[in-house]
């Protein structure tokens, strides 16, 4: 507070304004923010309310950010999508911790706010514990409090995470830590790595031998390069990292 209020002195001030004339003390501006975010807020929510289709799905995800205090706070973003590619931010709110039960609590309040229960027909999350627990899950819990069974839609990076690890470590073991040795070490040693020598599918003897001999693996290799052809070509993306 104490930064944006010198700035906006200093901008008054090459403007040739007055500083004298003018209210630029910190609890000031304190106000005026709030004023100004309470009025955006409300332009937010009843054009959101205008627009919502009739069937929805809930997303949400939580994220460690600063506080204005200078500590740390878990936020929970919550966002409905909808047909016609419909997208409503329905609020970032703190939450006290990631524990399924305040999850499941703040995400709630933010659909009540915008008064949505009877539209959600799905919703999509992370697969954390906190969420996907089969007794006390967040999951769980909005489910209960809906009184109804929703379409559980886990993020495909976090499901394929899963599938990954366990081809990973059936390869070249269990690891102990976010740090893989074989990875680290290439990575450490890319610099020397001589990048002209690589070698293909289409350029490797024996990966070549080992697909014509192959028919279960030749056929996978066919059917993934058909797949990642006709995603390149396509230009209806679900996600745009895709």
């Amino acid at each position: 507070m104490r930064q944006a209020t010198s700035t906006f002195a200093a901008t008054a001030q090459v403007l040739g304004m007055d500083i004298g004339s003018m209210a630029v003390s910190k609890s000031t501006v304190h106000r005026a923010r709030i004023a100004g975010r309470e009025q955006a807020a409300e332009k937010i929510v009843e054009l959101r309310n205008q627009e919502i289709p009739e069937r929805l799905v809930l997303h949400w995800d939580g994220k460690l950010l600063p506080s204005l205090s200078g500590n740390t706070e878990d936020r929970i973003a919550v966002l409905l999508t909808g047909e016609d590619d419909a997208e409503f931010l329905l609020g970032v709110p703190a939450s006290s911790d990631s524990t399924d039960r305040n999850v499941a609590a703040v995400v709630l309040k933010e659909v009540d706010e915008a008064g949505v229960r009877d539209k959600i027909i799905a919703f999509c999350f992370d697969t954390t514990a906190s969420n996907t627990g089969m007794v006390q899950g967040a999951c769980i819990r909005i489910e209960q409090e809906l009184g109804r069974s929703l379409l559980w839609l886990a993020c495909h990076h976090h499901v394929h995470e899963v599938i990954l690890k366990e081809v990973f470590e059936a390869s070249l073991g269990s690891s102990s830590g976010p740090d893989i040795g074989i990875i680290k070490r290439l990575r450490d040693r890319w610099s020397f790595v001589d990048s002209s020598q690589r070698e293909t599918v289409l350029t490797s003897e024996d990966l070549v031998e080992f697909f014509a001999t192959n028919d279960t693996a030749s056929k996978l290799k066919d059917d993934a390069l058909a797949f990642l052809k006709e995603a390149l070509m396509s230009k209806n993306h679900p996600r745009e990292e895709l």
